[in-house]
């Protein structure tokens, strides 16, 4: 049986009898494992072969370079939030507001991603007009994909009169930026328009009919009670204005019933002429974990104006304590 043998080399000419030598090494009188190597040629290395693969073999070699590692990126949908029904729970877009007056903006967002909310997570301020001394805070509770959550921000309309919009977006516990839309590329905000300081003087300089309280009252609500602001006791008939309910997806809420309208104020007690003017709405405030009084506006069923301090110091354990004024004009 004859063997072929291929040689490549590089270098100086081989001499032929050095040539016949190496081919036929079986006849050469010199001993094995002493082939002598021309002088001044490289010595040859060996280089890996891949094993060939025929025409009928199943697996092929992977030869796709290897991916570098990567920072971490989440997954489609991981984060996102749309908006809840309604989604401003207070103060909407375009609310006229007074240079300097506080107010509380409240959205409803549902989870719609794939993973849930924890208190590691932030409302943050994203751009626009901050409106608020804090720019971010961190969630209570945690949001499991399909809950609802309200999220509150204490704000301060500028003092120059005009349009201002604050945007705001979530983060997640990896620093993640998340907010509305199909990829949660969109903030959500708060749209106020700040009234022109000398119609709020002229206005100032008419004269208003001075309010007296009729009823003040001092009450403690355990969830499902309801309120008469036209009386003293919490009742649950046709006569109600309010009911504080406790929802375990939405949370604790105070809801306007019959015909009554309520509405956020701010930090401190308005006054008669800033609740008649306010905007009144049949939508339910949400309520949060507070150490400082909230105060509302309201007019009852009765069409009464008044106002009510809301102590949610015991939120967590379903409690809520109010203190309201209802006036009338002698």
């Amino acid at each position: 049986m004859s063997t072929s043998v291929h040689l490549f080399w590089t270098g100086k000419p081989i001499l032929l009898a050095q040539l016949s030598c190496l081919l036929f090494l079986a006849s050469c009188s010199m001993p094995a494992g002493e082939v002598p190597m021309p002088a001044g040629l490289p010595t040859p290395t060996a280089a890996a072969i891949p094993n060939p693969v025929t025409a009928g073999d199943e697996t092929q070699p992977d030869l796709s370079p290897t991916p570098p590692p990567s920072a971490h990126v989440p997954r489609e949908g991981l984060y996102l939030a749309q908006p809840g029904n309604p989604i401003d729970v207070t103060v909407p877009d375009g609310t006229p507001l007074r240079p300097g007056e506080p107010f509380t903006k409240t959205w409803r967002l549902v989870n719609v991603g794939l993973e849930s909310w924890t208190p590691e997570f932030a409302l943050v301020w994203f751009s626009g007009d901050t409106m608020s001394l804090y720019k971010e805070q961190s969630l209570r509770v945690v949001v499991a994909p399909g809950e609802a959550l309200e999220l509150s921000v204490e704000m301060i309309a500028p003092e120059k009169p005009g349009s201002y919009q604050s945007n705001w977006k979530l983060r997640a516990a990896d620093g993640t930026l998340f907010g509305l839309g199909p990829h949660g590329n969109s903030p959500f905000w708060a749209k106020i328009q700040v009234e022109d300081i000398g119609m709020a003087s002229a206005a100032a300089a008419s004269p208003t009919p001075q309010a007296t309280t009729v009823i003040n009252g001092y009450i403690r609500l355990n969830p499902s009670d309801e309120l008469d602001f036209d009386g003293v006791e919490p009742v649950a008939d046709a006569m109600t204005d309010v009911k504080f309910v406790v929802d375990g997806d939405s949370g604790a809420q105070l809801s306007p019933v019959n015909g009554a309208r309520i509405s956020i104020f701010g930090s401190r007690i308005p006054t008669y002429d800033e609740c008649v003017s306010s905007l009144l709405f049949a939508d339910s405030i949400g309520l949060v974990l507070s150490d400082a009084p909230a105060y509302i506006c309201f007019y009852t069923d009765q069409k009464i104006p008044g106002y009510a301090s809301l102590d949610l110091s015991q939120i967590d354990v379903n409690v809520l304590v109010l203190t309201y004024a209802t006036w009338d004009i002698p």
